[in-house]
């Protein structure tokens, strides 16, 4: 096709030996016909020369239209737009699908008006291919991690319901117990944060609030930040009042994370390398607020610096380079979510940081106490053999003064349905069937033994409450969750003659 020669024309008659070395280069009008390119772009498009390209299209020399129009919309945007655009940009070539580095700029006329576009590209398809490869083998080790920390999760749970009510070890013997079923929970919970799906981007839109259940919130940030001070002489610990276990506050989960972390670093950073340093996340509930407490044992803070924070003034004392920034995002993030904060604070021995939230109802999904009446059928259904022996120790007291209690334990989810299948009306009346959700090598899951059953009265006991799947599917069944690392502080009570329920 003989086209008129023009200015574009003119513009690369004098360039066009200099992009010979070049990887690719072309140029458009503004019909987005090719009017001129380098060899490596002709052989790029499969093509002999660039006279072979020149007068076409992209839409004509590419037989995947999808791409075509991709490239075609970028193009379009950069002469309409009059801005230079650097993107990346897939190509199904003659040579296979390849992935591109493109810059395109606006071309000028002699009166300043854009008369077509200059593309340079680089084929960057090699390492699209290993960023594929990186993120395939990051997603495998997401399920891998997952999976491990599920598995942890399991007998830490039952562990921990057993040391609750352990009396019979000494309290020496007992508190190393404690402290070692604490370390691996906190590795677990580190393993689910660092390996999370769940991660943003840099560039994200405001994160939305929700729900959030804030003792487990807690209990995993503070996991993370004991690794992350383990070389420290430091201790760092959570205290949950029992009645505040259960507590929801409606908030940006990322950004709270981000606040409280800020807020430990600085209280460390306020230890001053104390022999007998600690920091302590509080959790306590009030009837319409939660309140969080990060607490240390520092050097403390003068008047007028607590004055500053109450005055929204930043400062820096302490940190060299420092701007306040930290506590900037707090104040951010408290203003977003409805919070505010309280300081308070002596000279050499520490400061209390209170951030107040308003309190809204628990969340539909959870379970908060179990209900059960005096002579209720327990089924428990866990591939975990700890944890039967945990629920025992649990209900042990329950036992004694309810002797008509009865606690049936099943590995198996077919053990479960042929136990099911075999009760009357009347038993099944008075079952309430505790079951796990993923139960491994095993063709059903706890939801899909619930459904299949036909199980009213029943808990999934999950560390994988957080799953939006399972909330879904539990949902649908009518059937509420307990996440099960707090599986050892959910209340159970028994109504004398009263069927029981869940709440």
């Amino acid at each position: 096709m003989n086209l008129p020669e023009s200015d574009l024309d003119k513009y690369f008659n004098v360039l066009e030996l200099m992009f010979h070395e070049l990887p690719y280069v072309f140029w458009k009008d503004k019909e987005g016909r090719y009017r001129g390119g380098n060899q490596n772009q002709a052989d790029n498009l499969g093509f002999a020369s660039p006279a072979n390209f020149i007068g076409k299209t992209i839409f004509q020399i590419l037989k995947d239209q999808a791409s075509a129009k991709a490239i075609e919309d970028a193009d379009q945007k950069v002469m309409h737009e009059n801005k230079t655009l650097t993107l990346e940009e897939k190509m199904i070539t003659p040579l296979g699908e390849k992935f591109y580095l493109s810059q395109k700029s606006p071309i000028h006329g002699e009166g300043g008006e854009v008369i077509g576009l200059l593309g340079l590209a680089m084929d960057i398809t090699e390492l699209k291919k290993q960023e594929q490869a990186i993120k395939e083998e990051r997603d495998r080790l997401v399920k891998i991690a997952a999976q491990v920390a599920h598995d942890i999760a399991s007998p830490l749970a039952s562990l921990k319901m057993m040391l609750d009510v352990c009396n019979e070890l000494p309290e020496k013997k007992l508190s190393i117990l404690k402290a070692a079923t604490e370390n691996i929970l906190d590795i677990a919970n580190n393993m689910l944060t660092n390996y999370s799906t769940a991660k943003k981007s840099a560039v994200t839109d405001v994160e939305a609030r929700q729900p959030l259940l804030v003792s487990d919130f807690l209990a995993q940030l503070l996991s993370t930040k004991k690794l992350e001070y383990r070389n420290q002489l430091i201790t760092l610990k959570t205290a949950i009042e029992p009645d505040a276990q259960f507590a929801f506050i409606n908030t940006q989960k990322t950004e709270l994370r981000r606040s409280l972390s800020n807020l430990v670093n600085n209280a460390v950073d306020a230890l001053s390398n104390l022999g007998n340093g600690a920091v302590t996340v509080g959790l306590k509930v009030e009837p319409t607020s939660v309140i969080v407490e990060v607490k240390d044992n520092g050097k403390g803070m003068p008047v007028e610096m607590v004055k500053k924070l109450e005055d929204q003034r930043a400062f820096t004392e302490g940190k060299e380079n420092g701007h306040g920034l930290g506590l900037q995002q707090v104040r951010e993030m408290l203003e977003y979510n409805q919070g505010i904060m309280e300081v308070e604070s002596t000279l050499q021995k520490g400061t209390v940081i209170r951030l107040t939230f308003p309190r809204i109802e628990a969340a539909d999904w959870i379970v908060q106490k179990i209900e059960l009446r005096n002579d209720s059928m327990v089924v428990i259904l866990d591939d975990e053999e700890s944890i039967h022996g945990a629920w025992d120790l649990h209900f042990n007291s329950l036992s004694k003064s309810h002797p008509n209690l009865a606690l049936h334990h099943f590995t198996q989810g077919g053990d479960v349905l042929n136990f099911f299948n075999n009760l009357g009306g009347e038993e099944r009346g008075r079952a309430i069937f505790l079951s796990d959700y993923e139960l491994h090598d095993q063709p059903q899951n706890g939801l899909e033994i619930i459904r299949a059953g036909q199980i009213e009265n029943a808990i999934l006991v999950t560390s994988h409450y957080a799953n939006p799947k399972v909330r879904k599917a539990s949902n649908e069944l009518g059937i509420k969750i307990l996440p099960k690392q707090m599986a050892s502080v959910v209340p159970i009570r028994v109504n004398n003659g009263l069927r029981g329920n869940l709440a």
